[in-house]
This record gives structure tokens, C-alpha cells and sequence, in this order.
């Protein structure tokens, strides 16, 4: 978009920013049954929103990694970023599952669910490590020559992340 009205990508970026974040502060404010004032909002939903402001933050990586390296750096670096994302669904699951049971179980069951859950991870971890070099083979190929450049590259994200998901859970 930025590139369509020519505008530099920083400020098409804020302007996206401000368009999907300002109907979502209005919005909740213009209830007309149950009027809100925004300092109640804030303070009510404090969480959400700093969830969710770490998690926006999250998806800034390729921006800088474009900003600072370039479209190549960039396409190499997303390329990467998306075949590491199936550990990080592992990861969530586990982690989403185990956790709220954890919390009302017994101490001995806490143990047992924290050992399973390594193990489950720690296997997983290593199926992804074992694979890596296929599965960076099998991407660089998919996309083509141009992205042969970033086989290492997918290596060493799926080698960071399968280590990363261990250590999580």
C-alpha cells in the first residue's frame, strides 16, 4: 500500500497501525447502553492490550530485518521464520494444554505432567533438528533457485526453535 500512494513504509506502516487500532478503542467507547470512559477501559483490559502489544511488536522482525538488510534479507528471513512455524504450534499446544490442568493438579501429578510434556517436547525437538536439512532441502527447492541462499539459514532457525520449544516447556 505504502508503495501505491507513495509514501515512505514506516508511516504506511503507522497508518495501518492506526487504522485497525483506533475502531478497537472507539468502538467499545460508543456502547450506547453501557457508556464506558476510556480511562475504565484501559484500566479494565490492561492485559489484553499489553498481550497484544508484545504480540504486534512480535511480527516487527521482518520489517527491521527489511529495513536494515534489504528485500533479500528479508525474503530469506521470512522464508526462514514460516518453516519454523509448525514447532511453534507444537510448542503452544503443549503448553496450552498442560498448563491449566497443572495448575489444579496435585504436586505429584504436576511432576509427572512436567516430565511428559519435556519428553514430548524433547522428541519433537529432535525429529525437527534430524530433519532440518531435508526440510530447508525440500523449501529452497519449492521456491526455487533464487532461494537456495537461504538453506543454512532454515537449518539454524529450525535448530533454534526445536532448542527454544525444549526450553519452554
Amino acid at each position: 500500500l505504502s508503495d501505491f500512494v507513495g509514501v515512505q513504509r514506516l508511516i504506511g506502516y503507522g497508518v495501518g497501525v492506526a487504522i485497525a487500532a483506533v475502531p478497537a478503542v472507539v468502538l467499545p467507547i460508543r456502547d450506547w447502553h453501557h457508556p464506558i470512559g476510556l480511562s475504565h477501559l484501559i484500566s479494565t483490559s490492561r492485559g489484553y492490550w499489553l498481550f497484544n502489544t508484545i504480540q504486534c511488536v512480535g511480527m516487527l522482525d521482518t520489517v527491521f530485518v527489511r529495513a536494515f538488510g534489504g528485500p533479500t534479507a528479508a525474503g530469506l528471513y521470512s522464508i526462514s521464520n514460516r518453516v519454523v512455524n509448525p514447532i511453534n504450534i507444537v510448542t503452544s499446544s503443549i503448553l496450552s494444554t498442560i498448563t491449566p490442568a497443572a495448575a489444579v493438579a496435585k504436586r505429584e501429578d504436576q511432576v509427572l505432567m512436567l516430565r511428559r510434556s519435556t519428553a514430548i517436547a524433547a522428541i519433537c525437538g529432535a525429529s525437527f533438528v534430524a530433519a532440518s536439512p531435508l526440510i530447508a532441502n525440500v523449501a529452497t527447492r519449492v521456491l526455487g533457485d533464487a532461494y537456495s541462499g537461504a538453506e543454512r539459514m532454515i537449518v539454524g532457525f529450525i535448530v533454534a526453535a526445536a532448542l527454544s520449544g525444549v526450553s519452554q516447556t
